[in-house]
């Protein structure tokens, strides 16, 4: 039987039965056949329309209509039950009649009739007893084809898919101490004002002075006369030598004009000489300044001192003269004793620097002037120093000074801050005034860039033909901190017992000096020393851990040989070799004890702890600085050491831990990315590495051997 004839056949029944749905009359739907959803709702409708009024029996009726309801119990919720819900005897009926044609002889039926009737029965029959459908473990095809897919299958390479992945080791950063002072010397100095001018000179007409006639401006305005106006013999003269037949009983006019220039500077301005005839009346800038013999016959010269500066002013001035000509000839000469404008141009330069002309730095003692020059012209320059009276006609003025001068020197040259940003400064010192003359500056420095480490992750997949199947191979997510945590536990294993109780992951407290010399640079016995791997277990080939400050007393401990634990500088022969063998002149001032911890810090095995001014000048400024670090026998135990602390809040220190402290650590954590950038160099693959060293693990662990590449 065909299972999609099957599904039909039954939805033939659950609707209305069997019967041809394209019949045109109630019999012939009696016997057709469906072959489609389609058909079944056509016959529907035709058996709703033509078979409304005809009635089927049979014997078995009530059984038959029993069936046809289980067959159909939901007929109607069917999307097309409109059709037939009308007469719902009718259309049982129709599925009776199907039952009981195929309860018969079959042998007769076409072999689609009988397809059709094998459907019926089945459905009609109670399910109780109906066969069940077992299924044969051993020989029912579908299990025993898997199995045999299963059986079959092969992991071919060409089948397993792998992905690289790269984890990142974040930069190592660490902070680093600067320390600036203040050196300060006191010297006695000297430096000068000169001053060049140039300056119109006098000559045999005329004299010159920082103030008085600018040269040329001496002109005559207007006069009924025909005067000249100039200097001549050091004077300025208005001279009208005398003449006949002008006029008599009459007034003659003459104004005449000159600037002046610094009028606050003209050291004088007289009228010295007066020849008249007859009268005449003076006026400088409308002040009357002369009246003689007006409306006489008289006349005569005179020398007079008339001051006229009084009446003088910036600029513009004008005298006026007038001349009363009784009868007979007349003259006029007039001199004025003035001083032409010297129109000095002066350059003032001066030796004295900018370090002498600060007033914090420099002290002015004294000034004198070294030459003078009346005729150089006046010098309103007040010089370099401030506060100080103009030259004046000095032309070198020299400077006595007491100089008090303060140098920064720092310990950090610009190459010691590349890849630093600063944290903060601190005042440390200060000296009598207030004044900060020490500072520590700390600074974040980028010790390594960020690294990458190759983790490659397969699928393993089973095939058979196109159809795989697998699962993705699990891989170690973390283990450059697995490493971490077995050399911890080693560590703390080897280093930690004291005679008298436990001090696990302890550091030592280690001092360096810097100092002042000649007041001009400092001399740093707190740098570090690169020795590389030099000093490493598995460089060495140590077999012996030494104890923190070689004590005799104490017993030496057998290492595990970890290339990981520096064992070997904290032996004083050893270290005093590698001095001797490669420092420079730089390091002589220092003792072995700094030697030695600029080897520690040089591989990273220090914290710096604290500093304090360990000599100091008598005005305050610190000329000698001490740094305290501890230090440890290798990177993990300082990284421990340091979170550590941090988590049990015990502050400051270099102690290690007790037992029940170290039960209290958190170390899920701790970062520890700087000894991991030590276990695991760049961009190897760890999952290629992961399983030789688990062996090596595994294999010599116990034995007390190097389980380290």
């Amino acid at each position: 039987m065909k299972l999609k004839k099957w599904i039909f056949s039954v939805l033939i029944l659950s609707v209305i039965g069997t019967g041809n749905a394209l019949a045109a009359d109630c019999q012939g739907a009696m016997s057709a056949t469906l072959n489609s959803l389609d058909d079944a709702i056509q016959y529907g409708k035709a058996v709703g329309n033509d078979c409304r009024d005809q009635a089927v029996k049979s014997t078995s009726e009530t059984n038959a209509t029993t069936t046809a309801q289980q067959v159909d119990g939901n007929y109607q919720t069917h999307s097309s039950s409109q059709y037939y819900t009308k007469d719902l005897s009718t259309s049982l009926d129709a599925g009776n009649s199907k039952v009981l044609n195929c309860s018969g002889d079959l042998s007769g039926l076409s072999n689609k009739d009988k397809e059709d009737c094998e459907a019926v029965q089945f459905a009609a029959k109670n399910g109780n007893s109906r066969p069940k459908y077992v299924i044969d473990r051993n020989n029912d095809p579908l299990i025993t084809n898997s199995r045999n897919t299963i059986n079959q299958a092969k992991i071919d390479s060409e089948q397993n898919f792998c992905r690289v992945i790269k984890t990142e080791i974040p930069a190592q950063y660490e902070q680093k101490q600067c320390f600036i002072t203040t050196s300060r010397t006191t010297t006695q100095e000297t430096c000068e004002d000169n001053v060049s001018s140039v300056c119109k000179l006098p000559t045999a007409q005329f004299n010159v002075a920082d103030g008085g006639v600018e040269f040329g401006s001496n002109t005559i305005l207007s006069s009924s006369l025909k005067p000249t106006f100039a200097f001549t013999n050091k004077v300025l003269r208005l001279n009208q030598p005398s003449v006949s037949g002008w006029g008599v009983y009459k007034e003659f006019k003459t104004r005449l004009n000159f600037n002046i220039k610094n009028v606050d500077k003209l050291p004088s301005a007289k009228i010295i000489r007066i020849d008249q005839d007859n009268g005449l009346r003076l006026f400088v800038n409308g002040n009357q300044v002369w009246d003689r013999y007006w409306g006489t016959d008289s006349h005569g010269q005179v020398s007079t001192q008339i001051d006229i500066k009084p009446f003088l002013k910036e600029g513009e001035n004008i005298i006026e003269a007038n001349l009363y000509n009784h009868k007979g000839p007349l003259r006029l000469s007039i001199d004025i004793d003035i001083p032409v404008f010297n129109d000095c141009k002066h350059q003032v330069s001066t030796t004295c620097s900018t370090k002498q002309v600060n007033a914090n730095v420099c002290k002015l003692d004294a000034s004198s002037c070294e030459t003078t020059n009346a005729q150089g012209g006046y010098i309103n320059d007040i010089g370099a120093f401030p506060n100080q009276q103009p030259l004046g006609y000095c032309k070198k003025r020299k400077y006595s000074l007491t100089c008090t001068e303060d140098k920064q020197i720092n310990e950090c040259s610009e190459n010691d801050l590349n890849n630093c940003e600063q944290l903060g400064s601190e005042c440390t010192d200060k000296d009598q005034e207030g004044k900060c003359v020490s500072y520590n500056q700390t600074y974040r420095c980028k010790k390594s860039d960020a690294q990458y480490v190759e983790k490659t992750i397969c699928e393993q997949k089973i095939c058979n033909g196109e159809n795989c199947i697998g699962k993705e191979a699990e891989s170690d997510e973390d283990f450059g901190k697995s490493i971490a945590m077995m050399e911890a536990q080693r560590e703390a294993g080897l280093y930690g017992k004291t005679p008298t109780d436990y001090n696990i992951f302890k550091g030592d407290t280690n001092r360096c000096t810097l100092k002042v010399l000649a007041g001009s640079n400092i001399m740093s016995c707190c740098r570090t020393i690169n020795t590389n791997s030099q000093f490493q277990n598995k460089t060495t080939g140590a077999t012996t851990t030494y104890n923190y400050g070689n004590q005799p007393n104490t017993p030496t401990t057998t290492t595990s040989g970890s290339q990981y634990v520096y064992d070997k500088v904290f032996d004083d022969d050893s270290t005093l070799a590698v001095i001797q063998s490669t420092l420079t002149l730089g390091w002589l001032e220092c003792n072995k004890d700094e030697k030695v911890l600029a080897i520690k810090r040089g591989r990273n095995l220090c914290n710096f702890n604290r500093q304090w001014c360990s000599s100091k000048t008598f005005f305050g400024a610190c000329i000698e600085k001490t740094r305290e670090y501890c230090c440890f026998r290798s990177t993990l135990s300082k990284i421990i050491n340091t979170q550590g602390r941090q988590q049990l809040n015990k502050g400051e220190g270099c102690n290690g831990f007790t037992l029940d402290e170290l039960e209290k650590l958190d170390f899920s954590r701790m970062d520890f990315s700087e000894f991991i950038n030590e276990v695991v160099p760049k961009d190897i693959d760890v999952e290629q590495r992961k399983q030789t060293i688990e062996n090596k693990v595994k294999a010599s662990f116990s034995q007390g051997i190097n389980y380290y590449e």
